[in-house]
């Protein structure tokens, strides 16, 4: 819907091992656990709940090791590096920041990897370009996600955790577990996929791999549990997960080892990843002035069956270990079920109803349902598709609804249906949290709700046909004052107005009706009737409460709302004698509408929408 902070796109992390990697500073993570990665540990804050920190303040030869703060003990030196990732080549405008860790010393690092005098810097203040193929391999630092054109470093010499019994069990991982050799299972440059691993060798290994071995890694892993890298391999699940990941890029459904709940979802989630790919490469810039997916990418039926079926599952957060299921993007549930019920369906152009229970993303599948009924033909910065579709910015002169698109039957069917259950879907959207409750924000309260339908009825110019049987008497109050821009046409928009229904701009000192655009049946017909019911339209507009409470202000005295009126039958001049277009049963253009607005009630409209 629009005139409302749009969701541009939702954090849904679905490549698994591939595209998540470790915690930075300040992530949540578990205290037993200590899952936070190299240089950091998990500082207590509420039970096993806890924030990730550095290690740098800990005197590691003097460190508790009874506390949370034991994995920042016994530490060796490496390398702490911080990097800002800019989209262009000369590191201006936003940066992603990403931190990686090293065993190697400052120094050491950039002797051995970078080839750029500004990278060999180590600086923040100095930027790297990957013009160089070079130093982008470099910069990139294994991170397949991360698609820049520029970076700055920063380096420090950090407590960083090193032992030799680590170093062993990682030596010995893919001895432990052959699918890990990549003369078994190769990749396909930075990933797996089906044509490069579906092969006998490691089809043969996943058959062989067991709960028995995977068990054995995870102890011998255990010397890891602090070590960047491997220290997730340490929980069983998350060997699993890690390893399910790769079957399902591989094509490979058949393993020797059992599954669980969580291991169910990586399952489903990774079919979603391979059956709905995306049209553009997903980075940390996201896809560059277009949609992540569309109906030629995944309008498919694999992708629909991926989709149910992982809905179906009604997953939860509870479903895996904390750490991994923050890795999944569970720790935010709402915003999962939001993608995978209606975010990923629309941009895919498939007909799947929400199977969810969640009633926030219900009230968000009728936002949805209206986007698709009334589409818009561009969007501006304030108004916009909740799901990106890809469609252009508009135009100086465009407003986002066209009549001759969405002046239809069927916008008017689900427009009808947001205001007859407007009480229940507003109580829905109360239920969102995070970015999806800024929508409730901006809808607080049920009139709200309806005056926001109202106005797309208006803009689509068929609010002439709606049913007011189901409003409150403020909304009734509200859908007289909107009628008039339909009822009373206008010829041009002007500069405080704005864009509204494809008009021509106002030249200088022109008005906003003139008698070709409102010398109408229709429109003497709405201004007779708002004199005549004005007290009942002034009494029914006092009632509203909340931001629609200065319509009343606007509408002043009851003479002053009179002028207002008497203003649009000048301008319309349909009480000049002329005749009138609709007179004599000829159509005026407007038959099924019967709406008044005059500037000063519209301009406010305008404001309170925009």
């Amino acid at each position: 819907m629009k005139d409302m902070n749009r969701l541009a796109s939702v954090a849904l992390c679905l490549s698994l091992f591939v595209q998540c990697s470790g915690n930075t500073v300040g992530a949540n993570c578990s205290v037993s656990q200590q899952d936070c990665g190299g240089n950091m540990f998990c500082n207590h804050n509420d039970g096993d709940n806890g924030k990730c920190q550095t290690c740098t303040a800990v005197d590691a030869t003097n460190c508790p090791k009874a506390d949370d703060r034991w994995p920042c003990c016994n530490m060796t030196y490496g390398t702490t590096l911080k990097v800002e990732y800019y989209e262009n080549a000369q590191c201006t405008g936003t940066p992603q920041t990403a931190i990686f860790s090293s065993d190697q010393s400052c120094s050491d690092y950039f002797a051995t990897t970078a080839s750029s005098g500004a990278c060999a810097l180590g600086s923040v203040t100095n930027c790297c370009s990957f013009t160089d193929a070079s130093v982008k391999a470099t910069m990139d630092l294994t991170d397949t996600t991360i698609y820049a054109n520029s970076a700055k470093v920063d380096c420090t010499d950090s407590p960083l955790i090193s032992t030799s019994e680590c170093n062993a069990a990682a030596a010995n991982l893919t001895s432990l577990l052959p699918v890990f050799d990549s003369s078994i299972c190769p990749k396909a440059g930075n990933t797996w996929t089906k044509s490069s691993c579906g092969v006998k060798s490691c089809i043969d290994a996943f058959k062989a791999t067991t709960d028995e071995m995977i068990k054995t890694s995870v102890q011998q892993l255990e010397p890891c549990n602090i070590y960047q890298g491997y220290f997730v391999f340490r929980n069983e699940t998350f060997l699993k997960g890690t390893l399910d990941s790769i079957a399902s890029l591989c094509g490979i459904t058949d393993v020797g080892y059992t599954a669980n709940a969580c291991i169910d979802i990586v399952r489903a989630t990774t079919k979603v990843q391979i059956d709905c790919p995306t049209v553009c490469q997903t980075n940390i810039f996201g896809c560059k002035d277009q949609p992540e997916r569309s109906p030629q990418s995944c309008g498919t039926a694999e992708c629909a069956s991926a989709l149910t079926n992982l809905n179906r599952m009604d997953v939860s957060a509870s479903m895996c270990p904390k750490s991994y299921a923050s890795r999944l993007g569970l720790d935010n549930i709402q915003n999962f079920r939001f993608a995978t019920n209606v975010y990923y369906p629309v941009q895919c152009g498939l007909n799947i109803s929400a199977s969810t229970t969640d009633l926030c993303v219900r009230g968000l599948e009728y936002i949805t349902k209206f986007d698709a009924a009334c589409p818009m033909q561009c969007t501006t910065e304030e108004t916009s598709p909740l799901v990106d579709t890809g469609l252009p910015k508009c135009t100086a002169t465009q407003s986002p609804y066209n009549p001759a698109q969405c002046g239809t039957a069927e916008c008017l069917a689900v427009i009808q249906e947001g205001l007859d259950k407007a009480s229940l879907y507003q109580s829905y959207l109360k239920t969102c949290t995070g970015d999806l409750g800024s929508i409730a924000d901006s809808l607080p309260d049920v009139d709200a709700f309806v005056s926001q339908g109202l106005g797309y009825a208006r803009d689509c110019k068929i609010i002439g046909n709606v049913s007011s049987d189901s409003m409150s008497d403020c909304s009734k109050g509200m859908l007289e004052l909107m009628k008039g821009d339909v009822s009373c046409a206008l010829s041009c928009y002007d500069e405080e107005r704005g864009p509204q229904f494809n008009l021509p701009k106002c030249g200088a000192g022109a008005v906003n009706r003139t008698f070709d655009s409102c010398g109408t049946v229709t429109c003497k017909k709405y201004v007779d009737d708002f004199e005549k019911n004005v007290d009942t339209i002034r009494s029914n507009v006092a009632k509203c409460t909340g931001r629609l409470t200065s319509f009343a202000t606007v509408l002043g005295t009851k003479e002053y709302t009179l002028d207002l009126v008497k203003q649009v039958r000048d301008e319309c001049e349909v009480d000049s004698g002329k005749k009138l277009a609709g007179d004599d049963g000829e159509s005026d253009g407007a038959s099924i509408q019967h709406p008044l607005m005059t500037t000063a009630i519209g301009l406010a409209l305008i404001q309170l929408f925009v």
